[in-house]
């Protein structure tokens, strides 16, 4: 995905928080042994990769909740319109 997004901008590639940046073909050249793998095989990967993964608690969320609790209490909770609190009918729309 990073491949696709950076190709659309015109852009190049950080792997370690903004400090140095690849370009698509050096991060494509770095990468290609992953870029190769079948669906398959890079689920399977995945799926091992998550045997051990510890989750981490990003650190802005506590941030966000705050916000978001503060601006419904200034502005009380969204309200939506009639005609979308209904899901089949959102979908009803769309297809028309």
């Amino acid at each position: 995905m990073a491949i696709e997004v950076a190709t659309a901008i015109d852009g190049q590639i950080s792997e370690d928080d903004k400090k140095t940046w690849l370009s698509i073909e050096e991060f494509r050249t770095k990468h290609q042994d992953l870029l190769d793998l079948t669906y398959d095989e890079a689920v399977d990967i995945s799926l091992e990769e998550l045997k051990v993964m510890k989750a981490v608690d990003e650190p802005l969320w506590p941030e966000l909740d705050r916000k978001r609790e503060d601006y419904i209490r200034i502005h009380g909770e969204a309200e939506l319109d009639d005609e979308y609190e209904d899901d089949d009918n959102f979908e009803d729309e769309e297809n028309e």
